[in-house]
């Protein structure tokens, strides 16, 4: 055992983990730091567009409902509502569809009352006389009408449809007899032509006629009569895009659910001028598509989706904005079953702009923040979410905290919350704030507790001088956090830069003052004469991504990227990865890790929007990300005010690589243990684990919040990738030693793999 004096700390530590025993070292990865590791679908070399093309069926407030990827289609007990997506027009154009009568020739009948079910992506309507079923699918709506017995009577199969819809009926079919309706040159309906098929495979082409809103489906005698059953008629519905875009996407966000090892992205897609819809998808550890979409929201005037999980609850929390309110629901991470609507808050002024953070250990709430554009002021408040039920539920507190707070001479706008609150449940909320006196722009943050306490009311990452500083994000781990905003250095020039900034939190002061700022101002990406803007942030377990647009050099043309960085320093710990440059204008970026629902890989699904610039249709992206950046596992043995341990960004060529401690006492000596083995020696309520015998032991004293760091350049070379060491602190206490026999207390253990 060895007792190193902070001279011979550095040198000694990098000869350690260059002697590290290759027998210790783990499975080398074969990708290069900071790079996709998985696309979803099968585009070439870019992330397929699987978001924005999904279909799906589910029950939502009581009502089937469902569609695909260009239409939104309801399930109501006396028909089927199919509308179609044109962003453009002025408002919702749907089609209506009902059964009024079916038979053989003039022996014509009005059905029976049906009963309605659902499986998979199929709607099924059961009646006496024939199963009239509905498949959403990507080109459309297959409609389809199954008699297992033939209808009384002779002559042709006949099923009349009425038609209920504003959309203007064209004069000439489409090539293959499609009725089309239109809206002028903004898109519409098409239903194709008919065809009938038996139980052996045999197909004829039916007819169609149109009059007066009523719709006849036609098969043709000579097949009808000599069809084995069933039979089937099936027409196809779908949208009909003219010069209008058939896609618009845009607000995807995404959270991950560690019990069910599920993604749930969320995002909005635009029906008209004033509608949209909120949809919802199920993604896998690997990438793949869950079932099909869920729909969280009706076509309704609503905007930004935000998405954050509970953990305790296996469940997510969406918010949104619709006609000024905060609205939410929850969503099953296992089934995909939503609550019905809550109302988290209702009032006479303008709610705008909500971002939703989770909980990731021990309460079963959400925070919710919002920008009340009325008044300036940031608001948040409490949501139980009660995912022990199916349908889930969910239960906004009363209380509305305020958190940004106004004067005559500035407003507060654009709030953002950390995905979670990790351990101990202390989240960051951070705003923009603009001056009335010179219009400029800063950053502010503010830390509360997981029952929104106010633990610090007010941290500037940013000040008046900076330029004008703009719609940040923010991420960390409850203790420690990384802001990343866009940065206008000079006013008006349209060249913003990203930047970040790190903060923590003091266990030791007391509140409202218990935050501070932990770094100066970095720069993650401030290119010349380009743009770089809309920082979002996650929190990757052992560093932080930072995402951000990059202009590509075409005016309004930006690629999207990923950048690792320093959860203490916001300094980079890893390469810039190009999430995606394929030929569109992409963006916003978000993202979810593992670790911000409770996992421990080091993985993340980032998700964004990309705009055709040919066609201008907007689609929903998403690809998986893992960040090479050290591989931490917690292997107990704390005890007592032992604090907590870090070592971000263990990897080979780090020459800014740093052992941390942080909330222990203050003010007292400290002891780094770090060996390439282990010990386990019991002690009171501790457990050393590093072996001391085959390593160093470090000397530091804690400062005034109980913090303390040992530096240590790791080596480069691939042959210390993989390399395993463990590390631990202990804490001199004189008064009440969780560990009597080194008078000490014990942080918990770290084994520390090298990426």
């Amino acid at each position: 055992m060895q007792l190193l004096s902070k001279s011979q700390a550095a040198v000694s530590v990098a000869l350690l983990l260059a002697a590290a025993i290759p027998g210790q070292q783990g499975e080398p990865s074969n990708q290069l730091p900071g790079q996709p590791e998985f696309e979803i679908g099968q585009r070439p070399n870019t992330p397929t567009s699987a978001i924005s093309q999904a279909v799906g069926i589910s029950m939502l407030d009581g009502t089937l409902v469902g569609g695909g990827p260009d239409y939104a289609v309801r399930f109501g007990t006396g028909g089927v509502a199919f509308t179609p997506a044109m962003p453009t027009a002025e408002r919702l154009f749907p089609v209506s569809m009902a059964v009024v009568s079916y038979g053989r020739g003039a022996a014509t009948q009005v059905p029976s009352a049906a009963h309605l079910s659902h499986r998979d992506n199929t709607a099924y309507y059961h009646r006496d006389g024939f199963v009239e079923s509905y498949e959403v699918r990507p080109d459309g709506l297959k409609q389809s009408f199954t008699f297992a017995q033939l209808p009384s009577g002779n002559g042709d199969l006949i099923v009349c449809v009425q038609i209920d819809t504003d959309l203007q009926l064209q004069a000439e079919r489409g090539p293959d007899g499609e009725l089309n309706f239109q809206h002028g040159n903004l898109g519409g309906v098409t239903i194709g032509k008919v065809l009938g098929i038996d139980n052996n495979g045999a197909q004829v082409t039916g007819s169609m006629r149109y009059e007066a809103g009523s719709l006849e489906l036609r098969l043709p005698e000579s097949f009808v009569s000599q069809a084995a059953l069933p039979l089937v008629l099936d027409p196809l519905v779908g949208s009909a895009f003219t010069a209008a875009s058939a896609w618009d996407d845009s607000d995807l966000d995404v959270a991950y659910d560690a019990t069910d090892n599920v993604y749930l992205a969320v995002w909005r897609r635009r029906f008209s001028a004033t509608s949209w819809g909120m949809r919802a998808q199920r993604i896998n550890d690997s990438g793949g598509l869950i079932g099909g979409f869920i729909t969280v929201e009706t076509l309704a005037a609503s905007a930004t989706p935000r998405v954050a999980n509970i953990s305790t609850e296996d469940a997510f929390l969406v918010v949104y904005a619709q006609s000024g309110n905060i609205l939410g629901r929850s969503v099953l991470a296992g089934t995909g079953v939503v609550s019905s609507q809550g109302i988290i808050r209702d009032t006479a002024d303008t709610l705008i702009n909500p971002d939703v953070g989770g909980e990731a250990a021990a309460d079963n709430e959400g925070i919710v923040v919002w920008h009340n554009a009325t008044t300036g002021e940031i608001e948040a408040k409490q949501v139980n979410v009660d995912g022990d039920v199916s349908p889930p539920t969910i239960a906004p507190f009363t209380a509305v905290v305020l958190i940004g707070d106004v004067a005559t001479t500035w407003s507060n706008s654009a709030p953002r919350i950390s995905n979670s609150g990790g351990i101990t449940g202390h989240h960051c909320i951070v705003w923009s704030r603009q001056f009335t006196s010179s219009s400029s722009t800063t950053v502010r943050a503010a830390l509360v507790s997981r029952n929104l306490t106010i633990l610090d009311s007010f941290l500037a990452p940013t000040n008046t001088g900076d330029g004008d500083s703009d719609l940040p994000s923010v991420d960390g781990d409850g203790r420690n956090w990384i802001v990343a905003w866009e940065n206008e250095a000079t006013p008006a020039s349209g060249d913003n830069n990203v930047q970040a900034r790190a903060i923590g939190y003091d266990a030791n002061a007391a509140a409202p003052n218990q935050g501070y700022l932990a770094s100066g101002i970095v720069d993650i990406e401030a290119g010349i004469n380009d743009d770089e803007r809309v920082a979002n942030v996650t929190w990757m377990g052992d560093s932080v991504l930072v995402m951000y647009e990059d202009e590509t050099g075409v005016a309004g043309d930006f690629d999207v990227y990923a950048q690792p960085v320093d959860l203490f320093t916001a300094l980079d710990c890893d390469f810039r990865s190009l999430v995606d440059a394929a030929g569109g204008d992409q963006g916003p970026i978000r993202a979810a890790s593992k670790a911000t629902g409770g996992g421990t890989d080091d993985d993340a699904l980032i998700v964004w929007s990309e705009r055709d610039l040919t066609t201008q249709d907007n689609e929903g992206y998403a690809i998986r990300f893992r960040a090479d950046d050290g591989i931490n596992t917690n292997l107990g043995g704390g005890c007592g005010t032992g604090g907590a341990s870090y070592a971000g960004c263990a990897m080979a060529g780090n020459a800014s690589f740093r052992a941390r401690l942080q909330g222990s006492l203050p003010a007292t000596t400290a002891w780094w243990v770090v060996s390439p083995s282990r010990i386990d020696i019991p002690c009171g309520s501790c457990s050393l684990v590093p072996d001391p015998f085959s390593g160093f032991i470090i000397t530091r004293t804690t400062d005034a919040r109980g913090d303390a760091s040992v530096a240590a350049s790791i080596p480069s070379g691939t042959a210390l990738v993989g390399a395993i060491f463990y590390q631990q602190w202990l804490i001199m206490d004189t008064t009440s030693a969780a560990c009597p026999t080194f008078g000490s207390d014990l942080s918990d253990a770290l084994q520390t793999q090298i990426q």
